[in-house]
């Protein structure tokens, strides 16, 4: 069980990073620093990842998160 908890917050860690990194890249890309293409498609695939890891303690908050996720990678 502690090596699944581990892994569980590692993986959060690791998506939270990635959707730090597409924000970053996003609030670059519109002030014309830096050009990248996929930041909606980066952002929404870790918000739908993310909301697998609170599907069993907040339901709410995933089908949110899932939500919003896939209306970023529609965008995107």
């Amino acid at each position: 069980m502690k090596i699944a908890r581990f892994i569980s917050v590692l993986c959060t860690v690791l998506l939270i990073i990635v959707l730090i990194y597409g924000l970053i890249m996003m609030i670059g890309d519109f002030m014309g620093v830096t050009t990248f293409n996929n930041q909606f498609l980066i952002i929404g695939i870790a918000i739908v990842l993310l909301s697998n890891l609170f599907q069993q303690s907040k339901p709410r908050v995933s089908i949110a998160l899932l939500i919003i996720g896939i209306i970023l990678i529609f965008i995107g």
